[in-house]
């Protein structure tokens, strides 16, 4: 259970974290307790490398004074 804390809704309305700045209120170590068990639950999928395909670069008909030069020099 998460302790009810004024102070959330009056650190959001001043665009600070409430976790960050109350990090020792019973309110946010409850909160960061939930965190922790998500993390550790998740551990292996977080680790996992997600690889993703690699884009193909996309050439545009148009080219811009100067392009084609710079695509002849890379090309040598």
């Amino acid at each position: 259970m998460i302790p009810l804390d004024p102070r959330i809704g009056e650190s959001n309305d001043l665009g600070e974290p409430f976790l960050m700045k109350y990090s020792t209120s019973d309110t946010a170590k409850a909160i960061l307790s939930i965190v922790d068990t998500i993390i550790a639950m998740y551990k292996d999928k977080l680790e996992a490398r997600v690889e993703t395909p690699k884009k193909q670069q996309i050439r545009s008909l148009m080219k811009l004074p100067g392009e084609e030069e710079e695509e002849n020099q890379e090309g040598s």
